[in-house]
């Protein structure tokens, strides 16, 4: 009944849509892996009819930490424009709420902390899309790409899940390289406390919220109230080896390595700005050094921008990367 009746409204809002380009709305679904219902936005291009016609590639949006699944109301616009001028095919685009708690900045990565979030988006997600819209359900007609955050979601669960997704783009990336990001930022952790020794705490400033939503992510401890978490830190803020290394096991060059294998051409796009506020370069930079040691195939830009600025500019060149006419 609920798929009736979202073909029904679709049908209605398509059709007295006078060639205003394509769809954009809000709507949610119940997941399997998480037992609760998720919100996602999804794009649906210029003449999709939910009965008959043509079916759609599909790219999968993964927001940052600062904004969510209904934020960067510039990519409608932006697909639009591509498909009008014939860049790219016309194309379907998921933007799936990846935010957990008790910390916003989830990576989009399971834990004990934030509930089986890989299986939520690879798999019950990207199910129920297919079962629910024209896309062409095919890994080979599949991208995912994302803005910060969501950008080391997108290579990594390129790199997990190689039989969904055929293509990945991030756009300033963050974390790509977990030991230069922290040697990177931990400057701005410590501005934001007293010390040493130092108490962390996620309402100290941003800097430690960000340290304690990933370690949510990567080390999460439901045995060590009250904050259920082991911080890769210690008071005098060197690292701790133990957890340090359960960090590691999530650094996205060990993620991807099963690409050397793969026989089908890898496709991943990233970038970063040279005036990338949350120090991405040196990261990135990392990060295609450990892919060319490992022989997988990439496509690497820097630009003269910051982690915001340049979006408007990033996105086209993300999305052409992931959809090929």
């Amino acid at each position: 009944m609920y798929k009736l009746l979202l073909l029904v409204v679709l049908f209605l809002v398509i059709t007295t849509q006078v060639l205003a380009g394509g769809l954009v709305f809000d709507t949610m679904f119940y997941s399997e892996a998480l037992g609760q219902e998720k919100h996602f936005q999804i794009y649906l291009p210029e003449g999709y009819n939910p009965y008959h016609g043509r079916r759609y590639p599909v790219i999968y949006f993964f927001h940052g930490a600062l904004d969510g699944y209904n934020g960067y109301s510039i990519l409608p616009v932006i697909l639009d424009k591509l498909i009008e001028e014939e860049i790219i095919r016309p194309v379907i685009m998921v933007k799936p709420e990846g935010f957990s708690s008790p910390y916003p900045a989830s990576f989009y990565t399971s834990s004990d902390l934030y509930g089986d979030l890989e299986s939520y988006l690879a798999i019950d997600l990207v199910e129920w899309v297919d079962s629910h819209f024209r896309t062409i359900p095919c890994a080979r007609k599949r991208a995912v790409m994302g803005h910060s955050m969501g950008g080391y979601g997108a290579l990594v669960y390129y790199g997990q899940f190689s039989k969904t997704y055929r293509a990945a783009a991030s756009v300033c990336g963050a974390g790509l390289d977990l030991p230069t990001m922290i040697e990177y930022n931990i400057d701005g952790i410590l501005s934001e406390l007293i010390g040493p020794p130092y108490i962390y705490f996620p309402s100290a400033g941003f800097s430690n919220l960000v340290l304690f939503s990933m370690s949510g992510a990567f080390s999460a401890d439901l045995e060590n109230p009250p904050y259920f978490v082991q911080l890769p830190l210690d008071p005098n803020a060197e690292i701790i080896p133990e957890v340090w290394s359960l960090w590691m096991d999530y650094n996205p060059s060990n993620l991807i390595s099963a690409l050397a294998d793969n026989t089908c051409h890898p496709r991943i796009y990233f970038d970063i700005g040279t005036r990338d506020e949350f120090h991405g370069m040196p990261a990135c930079d990392a990060f295609a050094e450990s892919l060319s040691i490992m022989g997988i195939e990439y496509e690497y830009q820097v630009f003269n921008g910051g982690h915001f600025d340049k979006l408007g500019e990033r996105f086209p060149i993300a999305i052409t990367s992931c959809v090929k006419r």
